[in-house]
């Protein structure tokens, strides 16, 4: 079985790409740049059973598309702007036309190609100021989508795409909304203008600085080889009840209970509340904590806990920063 990931090369497409490798999969990396050079040297050592292939790829164009994608059986889409607002502002159309018409290039191609099942990884950023409002967690059904940004918009313009579509070709595509990612193989790519509290902090830390945090910043912070492993969850399983599944860690927590465990491992390292008079240097994207995001549904039909718990997940990082030499820092 030849699985695709479109957006092969960046932070979710590589977390996925390590455990379908692991499981045994031929994993097809699909992206317009060349995964770094670090990441391929781990994942070939990490492979287990499983082979792995890269095409370099515009995905928003039909014919690379239709081309790139060829005798794949399922596909995964990870290839995504994910815009601040500078962006929105200056440069709407990089978010738009990676997000919706590279998103529906992608599927064309994967019809084509014959690929059985779709797996669209949308964002939590659908949910908008649903997020914001209200009380206990969101749902799939429960929660009213009001995205206000437009990577939200993008977002979940692509599930209604993929939703019409699924029903025109009589496809299996599933919509998969991402929550509060973060953890291994995420870097700065140029794409992700929104990169996670955590690397912020964890960069300012290894080079040596104190990180300053505005708060400590509550959210369903899910880390990328749960998500990865609910991805593949999602790829294996034989049917599935819905079209739609949030993918969160299912209860809230905090970036400083992260840098907490890190400073406990690593205790050079250094991070602290700002004072009242003292500027912060990690940006938490947003003044306000969000209601957490059930992963119920997901739990209940696929078995699988989400949940890591922040020494486990600070320990996994720093052994995975120890055997990528090179990936992070570049």
């Amino acid at each position: 079985m030849l699985i695709g990931i479109a957006g092969g090369s960046g932070f979710v497409g590589l977390a996925v790409a390590e455990a379908l490798l692991q499981q045994g999969a031929h994993v097809l990396l699909v992206d317009i740049k060349q995964p770094p050079e670090a990441a391929l040297r781990f994942l070939g050592e990490h492979s287990g059973l499983g082979a792995l292939e890269v095409q370099v790829a515009d995905v928003t164009d039909p014919g690379e598309a239709l081309q790139a994608l060829k005798g794949i059986d399922a596909l995964v889409c990870a290839a995504a702007v994910t815009s601040g607002e500078e962006r929105e502002r200056d440069r709407p159309i990089e978010t738009l036309e990676t997000n919706i018409l590279g998103f529906t290039n992608l599927l064309n191609a994967a019809r084509h190609a014959g690929a059985k099942r779709i797996i669209n990884l949308s964002s939590a950023s659908a949910y908008g100021i649903s997020a914001f409002e209200g009380d206990g967690d969101i749902t799939e059904d429960g929660t009213w989508p009001k995205p206000n940004t437009l990577y939200g918009v993008s977002k979940l313009a692509s599930e209604g795409i993929a939703a019409r579509l699924a029903e025109l070709w009589a496809a299996d595509i599933v919509n998969v909304r991402l929550s509060a990612v973060y953890g291994p193989w995420e870097r700065d790519t140029g794409r992700r203008d929104t990169l996670s509290p955590h690397l912020q902090a964890a960069t300012l830390m290894f080079a040596g600085q104190v990180a300053v945090l505005p708060r400590r910043c509550a959210r369903d912070w899910t880390d990328s080889r749960k998500v990865a492993q609910a991805v593949a969850a999602l790829l294996r399983a034989k049917v599935l009840r819905h079209k739609l599944y949030n993918v969160s860690a299912g209860k809230n927590w905090t970036v400083a209970d992260w840098l907490d465990a890190l400073v406990a491992l690593r205790p050079e390292m250094s991070w602290h509340l700002a004072d009242a008079d003292e500027e912060s240097n990690v940006d938490l994207h947003g003044l306000h904590d969000r209601r957490p995001i059930s992963n119920e549904r997901f739990r209940n039909e696929l078995g699988l806990d989400l949940w890591l718990e922040p020494g486990a997940s600070a320990q996994s990082f720093l052994d995975w920063r120890k055997s990528t030499p090179g990936y992070w820092q570049g």
